[in-house]
């Protein structure tokens, strides 16, 4: 039998953002796998069941592609060593974009080339089991507000009915997870659960001096907002909190681009009082210093600025987040989420209204903050603010293995690893609360559980996600895996709760989900060492054998004069503007690869990129060195400039390709390369793509090798 469903697709438009147009077509009233969620991590597990010759169909609640990447991550950005990924992360998502309205342009022109239909803005509301087994989910009509706010309610008398042999949960909050009746987690575990020693309550971090009552000294007025209580549990013990969520959103003062912030609605000017209370201490304590005042100020409001997007600013004792209300979103129905939401663009908007108009607040930042709006660029549909929130944990699986903080640590060695994570613990503060000064007794207000163990390469050594950890227990459900929400502790999913890791986790639960169908067996009774040999085919990387060091070109030692030492180096960019890494640092003749140093760098825009060296006079050329990619720290390279090919300039002033160094994929940090003998008075390496859009060069080198 068949059943007419609404299903919208993705289509383009030339030289605008991709829209949606809904059409009427027939779809198999089962599909092999739905995948719930059009996350990043549910692309990936659509696109690799389509490739395993399953029919699928992915339920996507809100009206995007995409998830968080098409809200102001970059694909790269939490991904600290690119050598651990493989797969359909390496090969598609990782070169979707570094822009919100060009990653989700191209997600959609992906997910509609491989023929892929998307239900949007259907929310699951309801699962039908038989024993273990999901034999249907009913989904409702709901949708996004004007500003990308989900609806609190679904549409009665909308639901549908989508029967799938396999079911893949994508989605951030694991909510067909828990429909499934699978045992899930939420909040911070106590240290002596699982013996982790970062776990539970942790120390007040940014303690100030300001009093947070509403009189003054008065703790019988009652606490100001934006400040808890203490719950009074001690260091390492468990509780319902959970790290803060917060838009990775664009500002801009260009007024052809500057969607101004609105007031929120009944706005109550006490709610920032403690704000400005934070205000007059760094007044007090900086304001002879306006510069560090003002980078004070500016962390409070507009934040960190992370790769043009603005980020949460962890050492700040206020910045761009309510903090305290991501506990209630993460076991909560839509009616609490979409309020928890709701708060995060009303907070922000207040905000800015309160830095831009309070007298406490120095008028030259008054003026400064008032002059910024939203960027309507990156979010044209939904008023310049993200349509999705950087929601960082919600439930976790409790499955049949739970990642740990001795994995992170590589004390484990799970033998049905389906993929690599690498990142250290990286929690943002949970709670905002008054606490005494440990030395003075004073009382104050702090921050409570940020941490940040390892900085972005945590030990260095990437380490495993099993199989088991993104499936229930074999009693709970047997047609379900969960790649997002997968089993893992608040401490361990700190550190593994990164996009990538999702889209790797996605592509391994669909291949593993079609060996299910295949063999009619559950996901947990499926040939594990068949799975591990087929994510090995498919380039997924399950082991961490990295090189160590470089490996220079064989004929180098004939090579004699490197020609480029007398060249004139200028480049298309220099990262921002500093002069660590100016052209002149990629023909100086020194390769520090335990450093950062002395090499080009390049800005951070899409590109092209080009690397120039001119001559007085022609040189003749048959050779080319690229010591290429950024320092790992373990005294390794990685992110390598991907695409790229070097050129010459002919007698015309034009630049042709010298094509046996025409170069795709690369992924060599040591690349050299033979070629017919060239003569020109200059040579350009033109970069097309690099990993994370950015493009480095320790050394480029030029040599003339035959006789």
């Amino acid at each position: 039998m068949k059943t007419i469903l609404r299903v919208l697709y993705v289509f383009l438009t030339i030289g605008a953002a991709s829209t949606l147009h809904a059409a009427e077509i027939s779809v198999p009233e089962t599909v092999d796998v739905c995948v719930y969620a059009a996350t990043p991590s549910g692309l990936t597990a659509a696109v690799a069941a389509k490739q395993e010759g399953l029919s699928v169909l992915i339920v996507e609640p809100g009206r995007f592609l995409g998830g968080i990447l098409g809200a102001g991550i970059k694909p790269l950005q939490d991904c600290p060593e690119p050598r651990s990924v493989g797969g359909l992360t390496k090969a598609k998502i990782f070169r979707l974009g570094n822009d919100p309205p060009t990653f989700r342009q191209n997600c959609a022109a992906w997910i509609a080339q491989e023929g892929i239909p998307v239900l949007f803005e259907h929310r699951v509301v309801s699962v039908q089991k038989e024993g273990k087994t999901i034999k249907a989910i009913g989904v409702e009509f709901t949708s996004p507000n004007e500003n990308g706010v989900p609806s609190p309610t679904t549409k009665k008398g909308s639901e549908k009915r989508i029967t799938a042999k396999m079911f893949i949960d994508c989605s951030y909050e694991g909510d067909l997870m828990k429909l499934a009746g699978v045992a899930y987690a939420v909040g911070r575990e106590p240290r002596a659960k699982f013996n982790e020693e970062p776990a539970g309550v942790g120390p007040p971090t940014n303690w100030t001096p300001i009093d947070p009552y509403r009189i003054p000294g008065d703790p019988s007025s009652g606490l100001l907002p934006l400040v808890d209580p203490d719950h009074g549990k001690q260091r390492g013990d468990g509780d319902d909190y959970t790290q803060a969520y917060n838009y990775r959103f664009y500002v801009t003062k260009d007024p052809l681009k500057r969607i101004p912030f609105k007031k929120p609605e009944n706005d109550d000017p006490a709610r920032f009082e403690l704000v400005g209370r934070f205000v007059e201490y760094l007044v007090k304590e900086f304001g002879d210093d306006e510069k560090e005042l003002k980078k004070r100020l500016s962390d409070i409001f507009p934040g960190w600025i992370n790769s043009g997007e603005y980020n949460y600013k962890r050492e700040s004792l206020f910045t761009i987040a309510p903090l305290g209300v991501s506990r209630f979103y993460q076991d909560g129905d839509w009616t609490v989420k979409s309020d928890v939401w709701r708060q995060h663009l009303d907070y922000l908007r207040g905000l800015h209204h309160f830095l831009s108009t309070d007298s406490r607040v120095p008028e030259w930042f008054r003026k400064s903050t008032a002059e910024f709006g939203l960027n309507r660029t990156m979010h044209e549909e939904t008023n310049g603010w993200p349509h999705q929130l950087y929601v960082r944990i919600t439930r976790r699986m409790e499955g049949r293995y739970i990642v740990t903080h001795q994995d992170v640590l590589n004390k484990k060695t799970p033998e049905d690893v389906v993929g690599l994570a690498l990142f250290g613990v990286d929690t943002y503060p949970v709670r905002r609360y008054v606490v005494a000064d440990p030395k003075s007794g004073k009382i104050g207000v702090a921050t409570e559980g940020n941490m940040f163990i390892g900085g972005n390469r945590g030990t260095g050594v990437p380490y495993g996600i099993p199989y088991r950890a993104i499936t229930p227990k074999p009693e709970q459900c047997g047609n379900l895996l969960v790649p997002v929400c997968f089993s893992a502790t608040y401490i361990a999913y700190a550190s593994a709760r990164m996009e990538p890791v999702f889209c790797i986790l996605g592509e391994s639960a669909a291949v593993a989900a079609a060996q299910a169908i295949r063999t009619d067996r559950t996901v947990q009774e499926i040939d594990v060492p068949a799975l591990l040999k087929q994510l090995s085919e498919r380039g997924q990387v399950l082991q961490w054998s990295p090189k160590t060091e470089l490996q220079p070109p064989a004929w180098l030692p004939k090579g004699g004069k490197n020609l480029a030492r007398n060249a004139q180096a200028t480049a298309s960019s220099t990262f921002r503007n500093d002069p660590k890494y100016a052209p002149s640092g990629a023909n100086d003749g020194v390769i520090d690869i335990k450093s950062h140093g002395s090499r080009w760098v390049s800005d951070e825009t899409a590109g092209p990129h080009f690397l120039e060296l001119r001559f007085e006079k022609p040189q003749t050329v048959d050779a080319v060195r690229i010591v290429n990619g950024k320092a790992d720290g373990h005294g390794s390279v990685h992110l390598p400039i991907n695409d790229f090919v070097l050129q010459y300039e002919d007698a015309e002033g034009n630049w042709k390709d010298i094509a046996a160094t025409k170069t795709v994929d690369n992924e060599n940090p040591d690349f050299g390369v033979l070629f017919p003998a060239v003569e020109s008075s200059a040579f350009r390496l033109f970069i097309s793509n690099s990993e994370d859009g950015v493009a480095r060069v320790w050394e480029l080198e030029l040599y003339k090798v035959a006789p």
